[in-house]
C-alpha cells in the first residue's frame, strides 16, 4: 500500500458515505490497490467492489 493508495481510499470512501453507499474497508483497500496498478478484481462478493467507481469486476 502507498501513499497513493490511501488517498485512493480516502476519495472513493468520502464521496460514496456522502452518496449514502457503504463499501466496506477491506473491499475499499483490496479495490484502490487494484485501481492503483490498473488491475481488475475477481471475486464471488462482486455486489460491494461494484461499488468502487472505475474498478473492473469479474464475477467468479
Amino acid at each position: 500500500m502507498t501513499e497513493a493508495t490511501a488517498e485512493i481510499i480516502a476519495r472513493i470512501g468520502s464521496e460514496q458515505a456522502a452518496n449514502g453507499i457503504n463499501v466496506p474497508l477491506a473491499d475499499l483497500i483490496i479495490g484502490a490497490c487494484a485501481l492503483e496498478i490498473g488491475y481488475a478484481i475477481g471475486t464471488h462478493n462482486a455486489r460491494d467492489f461494484n461499488r468502487i467507481p472505475g474498478l473492473t469486476v469479474l464475477s467468479l
